[in-house]
């Protein structure tokens, strides 16, 4: 915490929707880090499980979580916000991508395999076919890896399956370096191979915060990623759109 629509023109602004969605959480996935300071804790070998731990507890939990990516010079490149129950899969979540001066934002809403999905560029929403706003997907019959929005926390967090080397530092604080090229498949970024991460867990063992910050490279400024949950335990409401601004997605089988 939904996908290409049918004419042509939908087609293109749904699919300008998917790319900056799936480009953003390719950034965020691993929120998960922040520039270490000069000391050094000592060794913890229990930090990594105590993190794998506080991951593994999202999926018996709701909460609302944001997350935001700011390139090096300071632009702030996209954002994410929402409120999702992982037990149940039910959740709502906003994207915004600022994608060549253009604010791109994807509104998801889900209920068990149930997704509905809009877009909108610079406030405006696109009308993706038969002047409707909505698309609708049944994830249990949509194949996936297809351009499907589906916003799952969890996902963000996949670079933590690939903690390198982690500390703690400090009572609920860790920091360590996590293989990001591994966890998103790249190979032309060989310093992603221990990017320095930082995170935060409660009194209770649950994830507050991941940062990351991944160096300037070539072209690269590199970026900066923040993730935030918060509101352990909140009620997940989400409402289906009025059906007269619902279509489906032609992809579903």
């Amino acid at each position: 915490m939904s996908a290409r629509v049918g004419t042509s023109r939908g087609k293109d602004s749904a699919v300008v929707g998917n790319r900056r969605y799936q480009g953003f959480v390719l950034g965020l996935v691993v929120a998960a880090v922040c520039a270490v300071s000069g000391c050094t804790p000592e060794r913890d070998d229990d930090a990594a499980a105590v993190l794998h731990e506080a991951v593994n507890r999202l999926d018996r939990e709701s909460f609302r979580a944001t997350a935001k990516v700011t390139r090096g010079d300071g632009q702030e490149l996209s954002d994410v916000v929402g409120v999702t129950d992982q037990s149940r899969n039910w959740r709502v979540f906003t994207v915004s991508v600022l994608e060549d001066g253009v604010k791109v934002t994807t509104e998801t809403r889900q209920i068990g395999h149930d997704v509905y999905t809009r877009f909108a560029k610079d406030g405006a929403l696109v009308k993706v076919q038969e002047g409707k706003t909505w698309v609708y997907t049944d994830l249990t019959r949509h194949p996936r890896g297809n351009g499907l929005i589906e916003m799952d926390v969890r996902a963000l967090l996949k670079p933590l399956d690939h903690i390198v080397r982690a500390e703690r530092a400090g009572t609920g604080n860790f920091r360590g370096d996590f293989d990001f090229a591994a966890a998103q498949g790249l190979k032309d970024r060989p310093q992603d191979r221990a990017v320095a991460f930082e995170a935060t867990v409660d009194s209770q063992g649950r994830l507050t915060r991941l940062t990351y910050l991944r160096e300037p490279a070539g072209d690269s400024q590199g970026d900066r990623s923040e993730l935030t949950i918060s509101e352990y335990g909140t009620k997940v409401q989400v409402d289906v759109p009025p059906a007269a601004e619902i279509t489906r997605n032609p992809l579903t089988k």
